[in-house]
């Protein structure tokens, strides 16, 4: 074997690595789609769940 990292060693930490961002950005996410414009938010949600 090489001393160099083979190639599915690299392609396990770049996943590893893409998971570790989504994780720590789609709860930042969801917060600033879900809060009212008001709140610095979009007011983004699921029809039927909008309060009038």
């Amino acid at each position: 074997m090489n001393t160099k990292w083979s190639a599915h060693i690299r392609l396990s930490l770049v996943m590893l690595l893409q998971y570790t961002v989504w994780g720590l950005c789609l709860p930042v996410l969801a917060r600033y789609l879900q809060d009212k414009p008001g709140e610095g938010g979009l007011w983004l949600q699921p029809p039927g769940m909008r309060a009038s």
